[in-house]
């Protein structure tokens, strides 16, 4: 999705998308084909070492350096969404990305045993 312009940014409610002043974002996701906001506030849960405890922010966990923070909104709105981040751990992408964009997603599992040679 992040590869497609404009895809992340119409998932997030604040046209401008830039930093809110009040700290608060929303966040639209689709449940059975309907529109479902969340909205969650800019306090991260840290770990004890004062660090974002899951998803960074972008100098982080990617190459970009403008240190944005979609991706641990993003996540927090999912989390509330699916109940608390817990509910996150071990789940299918495939599941996210369908509630992210309102279409369908296949999981692909590769492994040795299907290799052509």
């Amino acid at each position: 999705m992040a590869q497609i312009p404009g895809q992340v940014e119409s998932i997030f409610l604040n046209s401008k998308n830039q930093i809110s002043p009040n700290g608060i974002y929303a966040v639209n996701f689709q449940s059975l084909g309907l529109p479902h906001t969340v909205i969650v506030d800019d306090q991260m849960p840290l770990n004890s070492s004062g660090k974002l405890r899951y998803a960074g922010i972008a100098n982080n966990v990617v190459r970009d350096d403008d240190g944005s923070l979609w991706v641990p909104i993003l996540e927090k709105a999912y989390a509330k969404y699916q109940g608390n981040y817990e509910h996150l751990a071990g789940g299918w992408m495939s599941s996210a990305i369908t509630n992210m964009n309102g279409g369908p997603s296949v999981n692909h599992i590769h492994n040795r045993e299907n290799e052509i040679s």
